[in-house]
């Protein structure tokens, strides 16, 4: 279930261009390196796609260990790649929505990347490219922790716990 503090970390622009592409027909993907046990509820009630890290279940019970590396830089644009060919999606038509310079692998692969609240190094490189780079702001009254890199040990060692 998503509570409170979930719901306002999402953008209310990114909450509306997941809209407009619904409303244009498009096939809507979120691919992050963040935990199924935060963004599938989220991806539910947006209905969206889904492809997120996901914890290790054992004899019904989440260890805290991830069944696999979080998807991420090259990696998320194989993944993004695979999905396409799955699902007949032409990536030259499509659009891709990234913060950090480790998402360029795949914002180089669709014909509309858009770059938003970018990390400096992305900030430049979409600059140099033409890219649409984007800053996005929370809603009134909300704040918004800090997401943690997935592949850090303090990250790592957190979802252990």
């Amino acid at each position: 279930a998503l509570d409170a503090v979930t719901l306002r970390r999402i953008y209310p622009e990114g909450m509306r261009r997941i809209r407009e592409h619904k409303r244009a027909g498009h096939r809507v993907l979120l691919l992050t390196g963040a935990l199924d046990v935060v963004v599938e509820p989220l991806a539910e009630l947006l209905e969206v796609e889904v492809d997120c890290a996901h914890l290790l279940v054992k004899d019904g019970r989440l260890t805290g260990d991830l069944q696999s590396p979080p998807p991420a830089g090259e990696a998320r644009g194989a993944l993004l790649q695979e999905y396409a060919e799955r699902n007949g999606v032409a990536l030259s038509e499509s659009f891709a929505y990234a913060d950090s310079l480790s998402d360029l692998p795949m914002l180089e692969m669709v014909g509309t990347p858009v770059v938003v609240n970018p990390d400096a190094r992305l900030s430049q490189v979409g600059g140099q490219r033409g890219w649409r780079i984007e800053r996005w702001r929370m809603a009134p009254g909300n704040w918004r922790l800090p997401m943690p890199d997935p592949r850090s040990p303090e990250y790592l060692e957190a979802v252990r716990r």
